[in-house]
C-alpha cells in the first residue's frame, strides 16, 4: 500500500510497529497486562523529561487538554499569570486562562524571534506572578525557547510556578525537568513521540502538586489531577475514568 508522506510538524508518520500495537485486542482497563503497560509507560514518560521526583499523568485527550489541565490545577480566579508567547500556541494559554478569570499578562515576540530572557527577568522583578508559561517549541513559528536559561531566571522567584508546553518538543529536544526546576511539563503523543494523537502526557513536580492541593476545589471534574492521582500512582488500584486502552498500548511500543 502506498503511504502518504506528511511534511508537517504533527501528526508525524507512525511506524508500523506502533500501528500494530494500536490494533491489539481491546481489553479491560483493569486487565493485568494493560495495568503493567500503563505503569511502564508512566515510567517512560518520567525518563523522557528526566525526572526522578515528578508525578506523571497520562490522560485521554490532546495537547490542548494538557494545556488546560496544567492551568486549572495551578491557578484560581484572580491569580496572576505571565505568558511568554512565541506564536499561536503561546497565545492559546491566554484565551484559556482568561476563560477561568485568571489575570493574564503577555510578553510576546515577533514571529520567528524569542522574547529575550532579560525582559522576562525584568517583568518578574516588577510584579509577582503565581505562574509563568512558555512553549518550548511553538509549532506555528518553529521558535525554540532557551528553556534552561529561562529556568535559571525563574528559580530566583520560588513563589512562581513554571509551566512548559512541550507538545512539539518532548522526545525531540532535551528536557531536564528536575535539573532545570520545571514544575509542569505537558505534551501530546503525535509529534516527536511518534504515536497517533489521543493522549495528553503531563508531569507535575512536588511543588506543583502542593499548589494543586492549596487551591482546594477547582472548576473542573475531568481535569482535576487529584482525581487521577491514585490510579497514576498505582495503576489498577481503582477507577476514575476508562482509559484509552489501545492508545496506551501504542505508546509502549519498543
Amino acid at each position: 500500500m502506498k503511504k502518504k508522506l506528511m511534511m508537517i510538524p504533527g501528526p508525524t508518520p507512525v511506524d508500523q510497529s506502533v500501528l500494530d500495537a494500536l490494533s491489539k485486542e481491546t481489553v479491560s482497563h483493569l486487565d493485568p497486562e494493560l495495568v503493567k503497560t500503563l505503569k511502564e509507560t508512566l515510567n517512560d514518560l518520567k525518563a523522557v523529561v528526566m525526572t526522578e521526583k515528578g508525578q506523571p499523568f497520562i490522560i485521554p485527550g490532546t495537547g490542548t487538554l494538557g494545556m488546560e489541565t496544567a492551568l486549572v490545577n495551578s491557578l484560581k480566579k484572580g491569580d496572576r499569570l505571565l505568558v511568554v508567547s512565541h506564536g499561536f500556541f503561546g497565545d492559546r494559554f491566554v484565551e484559556i486562562a482568561r476563560g477561568y478569570g485568571i489575570v493574564v499578562e503577555v510578553l510576546a515576540s515577533e514571529w520567528g524571534k524569542i522574547v529575550e530572557v532579560e525582559k522576562i527577568a525584568q517583568k518578574l522583578k516588577e510584579k509577582s506572578f503565581s505562574t509563568i508559561t512558555v512553549t518550548h517549541v511553538d509549532t506555528s513559528t518553529g521558535v525554540c525557547a532557551p528553556l534552561e536559561e529561562l529556568a535559571e531566571v525563574i528559580k530566583r522567584f520560588p513563589e512562581t510556578l513554571f509551566i512548559v508546553d512541550a507538545v512539539c518538543a518532548t522526545g525531540g529536544i532535551e528536557e531536564r525537568m528536575d535539573d532545570w526546576g520545571v514544575d509542569i511539563v505537558f505534551a501530546g503523543n503525535q509529534k516527536a513521540l511518534g504515536v497517533p494523537p489521543g493522549l495528553a502526557n503531563l508531569v507535575f513536580s512536588e511543588k506543583a502538586l502542593e499548589r494543586r492541593n492549596a487551591l482546594g476545589n477547582i472548576s473542573s471534574y475531568y481535569m482535576d489531577i487529584n482525581r487521577w492521582l491514585p490510579i497514576m500512582r498505582e495503576p489498577g488500584s481503582g477507577y476514575f475514568s476508562t482509559h484509552a486502552i489501545n492508545m496506551v498500548n501504542a505508546s509502549k511500543t519498543d
